[in-house]
């Protein structure tokens, strides 16, 4: 018995002629081509899709979108991957047209048309729409906490910030202690000069001015915390509340019957909220949701939004009257034991 062998490197190999007999005809990439091709993309908003008569022609966005969306698919996030793929990969340089962009075009295509990807998505959500690919009985709504870039040490809440301005108050009192005893008597070990510690407390008081600078940008704002390397990142508590992090909480809402992503929403809500309601064009599109509501405090937030008929929380029963769109909403809830007073999510 043999292991099984390739052929040789030196083997003459004849490969199809078109680009297009690799690619077999239920490749998902073929759809995503075919769907980018049908959408308008001038009035979306995307850029350079009205070429100017001067300068250097760009990429057509629809190339760039494609593109992208299949790196989505793919789980391809970093532009230089997918700048990488464009030289390798078959699928992308059937889908592209054989294009190379550098990592530099990828990355400002997604950073300068952020609103109308967006624009894409719900024009995704009505195509399924029209193809009758949503059951319209029951969407399931649950809650990802993703690791923002910015680290825990560039965070800042309030507390955190009145316990960085105590501590470099007593830091510098401490210094300056430090002189008055230099200058009294010499000490028996040899401590920091005078001209040490007068740097010591200019950069500790450097560090308390920017700690109140915070402070105050808090105070003004309203919120609770502060992210430097990613402003919208928020510290709040993952991995089943075990521990925390400065991430994003992303909330989706999922079909039941071919478990397709109906909506989604980024936001920087601490607690696991659940921010938002789909938004269908038909109010009674959506009959039941199913809502991961594990936390003891949670709050159900609707924008615009229409509630759908029933409610499931976990092995909660939620009944509620018939209701109109409104900004907040209270929900009365009852265990399967009973309803007790003061039971209101």
């Amino acid at each position: 018995m043999k292991h099984i062998e390739g052929l040789s490197r030196d083997q003459m190999i004849l490969f199809p002629e078109a680009l297009d007999e690799y690619i077999s005809q239920d490749n998902p990439v073929r759809f995503i081509n075919a769907f980018i091709d049908t959408l308008d993309l001038h009035q979306m908003g995307f850029t350079h899709t009205i070429l100017q008569e001067t300068g250097r022609p760009p990429y057509h966005p629809g190339d760039l979108l494609k593109l992208y969306l299949y790196g989505y698919l793919n789980r391809i996030r970093s532009s230089r991957q997918l700048e990488r793929e464009s030289h390798r990969n078959v699928e992308v340089m059937w889908l592209i047209q054989r294009l190379a962009p550098d990592f530099k075009t990828i990355a400002d295509f997604r950073r300068y048309n952020r609103e109308p990807v967006r624009q894409v998505c719900r024009e995704f959500t009505l195509f399924c729409t029209n193809l009758e690919l949503f059951s319209g009985e029951l969407v399931a709504i649950d809650g990802s906490k993703f690791k923002a870039v910015n680290s825990r040490r560039k965070n800042f809440t309030k507390k955190r910030l009145k316990r960085t301005i105590q501590k470099l108050d007593e830091d510098i009192d401490r210094y300056l202690d430090e002189m008055d005893e230099a200058d009294e008597e010499e000490p028996e070990e040899k401590k920091l000069s005078d001209e040490e510690l007068q740097e010591k407390i200019e950069e500790m008081r450097r560090l308390r001015a920017e700690a109140e600078k915070m402070k105050k940008e808090l105070d003004e704002s309203g919120e609770t915390q502060i992210s430097l390397t990613d402003p919208d990142s928020r510290m709040m508590p993952v991995s089943g509340d075990r521990r925390t992090d400065v991430s994003y909480n992303v909330q989706v809402s999922v079909d039941e019957k071919h478990k397709l992503i109906v909506d989604h929403e980024v936001t920087n809500a601490v607690a696991q909220y659940i921010q938002r309601w789909v938004k269908p064009n038909n109010p009674s599109l959506f009959a039941d949701a199913a809502l991961d509501l594990t936390h003891s405090k949670t709050e159900l937030i609707l924008e615009n939004a229409f509630l759908p008929q029933q409610l499931i929380v976990l092995n909660r029963q939620v009944k509620r009257p018939a209701l109109k769109p409104h900004k907040r909403v209270l929900i009365e809830w009852c265990w399967p034991a009973g309803c007790g007073p003061g039971n209101r999510l």
